[in-house]
């Protein structure tokens, strides 16, 4: 497939397609990316022969497996983790692969590794599933990054919306987690005074 590159740490991206959101974003310990390009119900043609994802569209197996179990020598050589991101498909991404926290957890058991670890979407996951704060706590070892965002519309985490985000920041402290927790909803006011409001409300 095609891809955004986005660099982290000030450096400008790499690759610029229009149209299409940063699918991979590289920092220097950790590699954000999403499973984008599978698709259930989707072929395509590689040297000669049809692959359709049906076959593909199995928990824990297949395509993803697959392409990703090169790379985790080379990620565990300089250290790096690859975080694959728990996006919905219900509302945004309609079709995407890794959409359940039990399908990523099943890839990551099938991979095996400690630099193999999931993003855990909150805004996503309240959407596709909900138990938040138990899927966090029974899940915490294969998440390795968090994103926020208000459920329903992505905008701010304040009363606004369904989650009550203090709680959910202490279910992941509980958990050892020592990690970043990253603000990715859409301001509807003024952005840093949105963004200063929910820096409060996750620091518990």
């Amino acid at each position: 497939g095609k891809y955004v590159v986005k660099f982290v740490d000030g450096a400008p991206p790499t690759i610029n397609i229009a149209g299409h959101e940063p699918t991979v974003t590289i920092g220097k310990e950790r590699i954000h990316f999403q499973s984008q390009c599978i698709y259930a119900d989707w072929t395509y043609q590689r040297t000669g022969e049809t692959i359709s994802t049906k076959s593909y569209f199995v928990p824990g197996s297949g395509m993803c497996a697959r392409g990703l179990a090169p790379l985790i020598p080379t990620a565990e050589k300089h250290g790096v983790t690859l975080c694959m991101e728990l996006l919905n498909s219900k509302v945004d991404h309609a079709g995407y692969q890794c959409d359940h926290t039990a399908w990523g957890v099943a890839l990551a058991k099938q991979l095996n590794s400690p630099r193999f670890k999931l993003l855990y979407d909150i805004y996503h996951m309240q959407i596709m599933e909900g138990d938040v704060i138990r899927t966090i706590r029974d899940n915490h070892r294969y998440i390795g990054h968090y994103h926020t965002g208000g459920v329903p519309g992505r905008h701010e985490i304040d009363s606004s919306q369904e989650l009550y985000y203090p709680a959910v920041m202490r279910a992941i402290g509980e958990t050892g987690f020592t990690g970043y927790v990253a603000q990715e909803f859409i301001p509807t006011r003024d952005p840093r005074t949105s963004l200063a409001e929910a820096v409060r409300l996750c620091r518990v």
